[in-house]
């Protein structure tokens, strides 16, 4: 009595690339076979030495948040359904503009 139990041949390594579908790959590209020609290579690289410009050093030391002054953050009252008027960190217009184009995308027929 033989007994044949699980998988008789070897698996395979998964070969999948990211997040294109189960089973996707690229016809006549297979990493292990690949050699590259780096002499005739369309993009070839440049040797010139690139400026790096650092940011200068910043001395300002914050003051660090106390408990009583983060309660004062929070606004108690009806939750908010709009944001057209949210023009704090925005220019009117482009918050506008914005929004007319999100009505105008999700409500069109």
């Amino acid at each position: 009595l033989t007994l044949i139990q699980g998988p008789t041949k070897i698996i395979e390594e998964n070969k999948q690339k990211g997040r294109r579908g189960l089973g996707f790959t690229f016809k006549n590209f297979d990493d292990e076979t690949t050699e590259w020609d780096f002499d005739n290579d369309p993009a070839p690289i440049e040797e010139e030495e690139e400026e790096v410009r650092w940011r200068p050093p910043n001395n300002h030391i914050e003051v660090p948040l106390n408990l009583d002054e983060i309660r004062e953050w929070i606004k108690l009252g009806p939750k908010k359904k709009v944001i057209d008027d949210e023009i704090e960190f925005c220019d009117e217009d482009i918050l506008k503009e914005m929004l007319n184009g999100k009505v105008n995308y999700f409500f069109r027929k």
